[in-house]
């Protein structure tokens, strides 16, 4: 495009598209996730499943945060790690499962008129603590996988800190199950 519509101006040509455009942190991104993840505890509390379902519930509040997330930039760490995390809380699940237990769909953030999340399934109740203590281990690996990310940009510190405080706060639910 060249000048203005009175003929002033530089010719230039506009910018191609970048297929790899680096995200960095934003305030507003790494809060929507931090409240997403902060959400479990309503969702997933006694108030709302029986805490054979906590897990999967953590889970898929994870998969939630994860989806608000880019796959690139300065996020794709924090985003795999969600996902990770996820997807080993599902091993978890599936490894200890209850068929019998048949499964539960409650509100995000226990809210009545919120959407559901998909169906949770359950933990066998036999099963419950030693699958509630394999879970701790991978909310506090996804932790230090967040942390140790963070640790070679000043930048991306703070944010990495938050959403690894944010599933700190979710081992809360695990440890009174």
């Amino acid at each position: 495009q060249c000048g203005s519509q009175d003929g002033e101006g530089s010719c230039f040509e506009p910018e191609a598209p970048r297929s790899n455009p680096a995200t960095p942190v934003t305030e507003n991104t790494t809060q929507e996730v931090v409240d997403v993840i902060s959400t479990a505890k309503d969702t997933c509390s006694d108030d709302w499943i029986n805490e054979t379902y906590r897990i999967d519930c953590i889970r898929q509040t994870l998969l939630l945060a994860a989806a608000k997330l880019p796959t690139r930039g300065d996020y794709a760490p924090v985003k795999a790690a969600l996902v990770d995390a996820a997807d080993k809380l599902d091993k978890i699940v599936k490894q200890n499962g209850s068929a019998s237990s048949g499964t539960v769909s409650p509100n995000i953030g226990g809210r009545p008129l919120a959407p559901t999340l998909p169906p949770l399934r359950a933990v066998d109740p036999a099963a419950q603590e030693q699958a509630v203590a394999e879970a701790l281990a991978v909310l506090e690996e996804a932790e230090t996988i967040l942390l140790r990310s963070s640790e070679n940009s000043t930048r991306r510190l703070e944010h990495y800190q938050q959403v690894a405080q944010a599933i700190d706060s979710t081992k809360v639910l695990l440890r009174s199950s």
